[in-house]
């Protein structure tokens, strides 16, 4: 997958410092379990950027309607 991005022009998003903010306060509220902290770090990216969508091969647990109003 890697290989994809530069023939694609994928930008590639690091988090900032409010993203690890956010991963931070998701953990700590609970929004998102301490064992999926990658998860919580791919939507904090995602609401830190004012992205719309995550992209995910497995996301089941990130649209929970618990997590999703949380997140909110």
């Amino acid at each position: 997958m890697l290989a994809l991005i530069p023939g694609y022009g994928i930008k590639v998003l690091f988090p900032s410092d409010e993203a690890q903010h956010l991963v931070e306060l998701y953990l700590r509220e609970d929004v998102v379990s301490p064992a999926w902290e990658t998860d919580a770090t791919h939507i904090a990216v995602t609401a830190a950027n004012g992205l719309d969508f995550i992209v995910s091969l497995n996301f089941t647990h990130i649209v929970r309607p618990w997590t999703v109003e949380r997140v909110r």
